[in-house]
């Protein structure tokens, strides 16, 4: 959280106060090569170990009649590279040999040209060629000369034609369809005749219909014979290929012409009313069920032009016929329903006969379906039903998770600040010396009392909070901390001197220079704030006199807010009284004195050391550092020093107990969260897989689902550009799943929240219009600018049931199956809210 990111951070908003993002200092840098294997050459480059697999498309390289393949981490190209680097790595060009292979009219025409992999067998993309009719001779399409081949070097083929008269007419397949009603003739192989005859002998109740052509020979019939067994299934018993609900027979018609080489093509089925196609099908599902979700609660089945969809009470039955069910196999379609949030119901199954699976629609209505197939049919059963009475799935608390420190302290040994418990915390005010004799970059002759009324006042004294009343209260009494604030230390030298010397690792050679004083060190037993005994100090705060909005339009700014880590360093600093300084903050005293918008009788103002110490208790910058405004719409003290502490921040803490719920249907009363005293009954957890949760690992994919109303510590900021006026339920999505490795001070999650997707946390919004990240801005003057477009009450569920399967995915692309209805009314000063929750 220091440095270099702090330059974006000053760009893209100029005075809400925000801290900086640890990621830019921890990405180790590593070589990577590029061995072309005859390509155009790409000279070696520097990256972070943040390289993604996407950021190698801004390497090219070409060569000429090879088709590139991927880029592979070993010389004999057996191991294609995933976008990982860990050291020095040099990548590998695989090419495929291809080979141009054009098609040309018969008149010299180019009519496709397309490079073709070697061995393989070029087909012809393009449109089906066509010759203008001379006087009475009219030509048709006949082939490639020579016969399509295996690819071994650059070849040219020619189209065919043969001729027919005039007054010969050229096959055309709607006049099939014509006769049936429906589409019908995509279903079997083009007739390529000019003379033919067509007879239809069928009623109202059954179609009959024959094709007779007189102009093939025993090779085109072979031709189209062989098309027919690669297009349709043979009933071997009846002789015949089934078309949908149709039979098609092919023969030569040796019967009624005996004389003469005829075959016909004979289609035989029941009259059927046809939908079009699938989409069709979920449309009148959803308008006789009055839904509007089956396109996404259904698989999708093959050859859907011959589709029948019966309604009857409140049950639909839906049958189509193809060969490719007995491949595809009904437990493919299964998987599928389960994927969409259906599961297996099995009183119902035990009931029917048949696997009955259920979708719950809301609190007073499900959906039931079933399948039954053949190899050469399928059909599915489909009917509503009334949840009578709400049984709610038994409801258990997600417990004993391994908070941030505990998680620091057992992979690493040392940690920051600990998220539970009551003890003190180092404050050491910092003076800079002037540069100039007209430059004031003394503290106050008050500072100690007004540093005082920051870090331990009350909101009464303070007008809002102080550092230790905030994290009280936002940790309903599990953390208490006292900020033992002691005299200040003069530095040595100029801010112009340091400065000029270190650049933004200023903050280095000052603080190395406080703690190693021996008149400082005199006056502090460090000892006393090392609260675990792991060694460290738990968290040392140093308070500058500079004031951070004098630098505020340089390009290198350290007189900001940040929290590091000593171990970067390449300056030393001394153990004191047998302790090393770890965790540290820095900050401006001139926070201190800035105004929280709308908010009045404000006497000091310490939101930015809250959101800092969140940093000291090891929680990431919730922001984006690419957008104006991120994927938590600024709703959070860690995301823009708003109000409160998520439900996250305080899961991973120790704060909150939530109420964990798996698959099923839930109906419970949940805690407004801003008011709540005791954090086990205001978040609701809902994990995409409960066993990743096992041991309390709270490092997983979930999401989190509170109560929000304007009070509590949501109220100093309600009249600000970020404040939300409105009750309602907020629902994030959490991805804290950790990366492949992990090291002190920074890399705890996989994820964060900068760029436009795979986030560590973000809100799914109630009105689906993904209106965050967002750049939108708010002028305020020539050159002072809020954001415009952060959370806002249309964000928030306050009334009926939002189903956020079509809208919202799992990391893995798998929809959230998972609707949530509001049950109670919902006030600004509600105590809770009766939440029905489903979970497929």
């Amino acid at each position: 959280m220091k440095k270099i990111f702090i330059i974006l951070m000053l760009f893209t908003i100029s005075f809400v106060l925000v801290s900086c993002d640890v990621e830019f200092h921890f990405n180790d840098t590593y070589q990577l090569s590029f061995e072309t294997n005859g390509g155009t050459e790409i000279a070696s480059t520097f990256v972070h170990d943040d390289f993604m697999i996407e950021d190698l498309e801004q390497y090219q390289t070409t060569r000429d009649g090879y088709k590139f393949d991927g880029w592979y981490t070993d010389e004999t190209l057996t191991t294609l590279f995933s976008g990982s680097i860990t050291e020095t790595l040099t990548l590998y060009a695989k090419w495929i040999k291809v080979f141009t292979i054009t098609f040309l009219d018969d008149d010299g025409l180019v009519l496709d040209v397309r490079d073709v992999e070697e061995g393989t067998i070029p087909t012809y993309e393009g449109t089906r060629p066509s010759k203008d009719s001379e006087s009475d001779i009219y030509y048709i399409f006949s082939g490639w000369s020579p016969e399509l081949k295996v690819v071994e070097e650059d070849y040219t083929y020619v189209a065919t034609y043969r001729m027919t008269t005039m007054e010969e007419t050229p096959f055309d397949g709607t006049d099939i369809d014509k006769v049936l009603g429906f589409d019908f003739y995509s279903e079997i192989p083009n007739l390529d005749t000019a003379d033919y005859r067509i007879h239809d002998e069928g009623t109202s109740e059954n179609i009959d219909l024959k094709i007779d052509v007189y102009d093939w020979n025993e090779a085109i019939a072979d031709v189209y014979l062989n098309e027919l067994n690669d297009m349709l299934y043979f009933d071997e018993q009846n002789d015949t290929w089934i078309a949908g609900d149709y039979t098609v027979s092919f023969y030569e018609n040796d019967e009624d012409y005996p004389d003469t080489l005829v075959y016909t093509i004979y289609i035989y089925g029941a009259v059927q009313t046809y939908l079009d196609d699938w989409e069709d099908v979920t449309a009148s599902l959803d308008a006789f069920f009055n839904f509007q979700s089956f396109s996404n609660l259904l698989p999708e089945v093959l050859y859907t032009k011959h589709i029948k969809l019966n309604q009857e009470g409140n049950e639909a039955i839906y049958d189509a016929s193809s060969k490719t069910y007995q491949a595809i196999g009904v437990s493919t379609l299964i998987n599928t329903l389960t994927s969409k949030g259906w599961s297996l119901d099995t009183d119902l199954t035990d009931q029917n006969g048949e696997n009955v699976y259920t979708y719950i629609e809301s609190s007073s209505r499900g959906f039931a379906i079933y399948y039954t197939y053949t190899e050469l049919t399928i059909s599915f059963k489909l009917w509503s039903f009334e949840i009578d009475e709400v049984t709610p799935s038994p409801v258990t608390s997600f417990i004993n998770q391994e908070t941030m420190n505990a998680f620091e302290i057992n992979n690493f040994g040392v940690s920051g600040l600990p998220s539970e418990g009551t003890y003190d915390v180092l404050v050491i005010p910092i003076e800079v010396r002037s540069s100039r004799p007209n430059q004031d970059t003394s503290f106050p002759s008050n500072y100690l009392s007004q540093l005082e009324l920051t870090f331990n006042g009350t909101p009464l004294e303070t007008g809002w909070q102080s550092v230790s009343s905030f994290y009280t209260q936002s940790s309903y009494g599990k953390l208490n901390m006292h900020f033992d604030i002691v005299e200040k230390y003069t530095t040595l030298y100029t801010k112009n001197d340091y400065e000029n010397d270190y650049g933004m690792d200023l903050d280095e050679a000052i603080i190395s220079e406080a703690v190693n004083n021996n008149t400082l060190d005199s006056r502090i037993d460090y000892s006393k704030y090392d609260t675990n005994n792991d060694g460290a100090l738990d968290s040392v705060i140093f308070i500058y006199s500079i004031d951070y909005d004098n630098e505020f339009q340089t390009n290198d700014n350290a007189w900001w807010a940040w929290v590091y880590d000593t171990r970067g360093w390449s300056t030393a600093v001394d153990d004191v009284d047998g302790k090393t300084l770890e965790y540290y903050m820095w900050a401006s005293y001139a926070f201190l004195e800035d105004s929280i918008d709308g908010l009045y009788g404000l006497n000091v103002n310490a939101e930015t050391y809250i959101h800092e110490s969140g940093h000291l208790l090891a929680m990431p910058d919730l922001y984006s550092g690419t957008h104006v405004i991120g994927p938590l719409g600024d709703f959070d003290m860690m995301a823009r020093n708003n109000a409160d502490h998520g439900p996250f921040n305080k899961l991973m803490w120790g704060w909150v107990e939530p109420i964990l719920a798996n698959q099923g249907l839930y109906a419970y009363t949940i805690d407004a969260y801003a008011t709540d005293d005791d954090g086990k009954n205001s978040v609701i957890m809902i994990p995409y897989r409960p066993s990743d949760l096992a041991g309390g690992n709270a490092f997983a994919e979930y999401l989190l689902i509170m109560f929000y109303t304007p009070e509590g510590l949501y109220e100093g900021h309600l009249n600000s550009s970020t404040g939300i006026e409105d009750a309602g339920i907020v629902i994030y999505h959490v991805n804290a799943v950790q990366p492949p490795n992990t090291y002190f001070w920074g890399n705890y999650f996989g994820y964060n929240n900068d760029g436009t997707s795979d986030f560590l946390i973000e809100i799914l919004e109630a009105d689906l219009d993904h209106s965050f990240p967002n750049d939108d801005i708010m002028w305020i003057s020539e050159d002072i600018y809020l954001p415009s477009s952060p959370l806002t009450s249309e964000d928030l569920l306050r009334t009926g049931n939002l189903d956020l399967s079509n809208t919202y995915s799992w990391s893995n692309g798998n929809s959230i199956n998972v609707s949530i209805e509001v049950g109670t009314t919902i006030t600004n000063t509600s105590d809770d809210v009766t939440l029905y929750i489903t979970i497929r």
